[in-house]
């Protein structure tokens, strides 16, 4: 493995995209209210 000469801030946003949009699906299937059950 090469020696990591910079952080992947490609990977990081792609990761937190991820949970995100994962975290607003829980929400919505779950049907939690207040912030994040209120869209859509």
């Amino acid at each position: 493995m090469a020696a990591k000469a910079k952080f992947d801030w490609l990977h990081v946003a792609i990761s937190w995209g991820a949970s995100i949009v994962i975290l607003g699906a829980l929400f919505k299937i779950l049907h939690i209210g207040g912030v994040f059950g209120n869209y859509a």
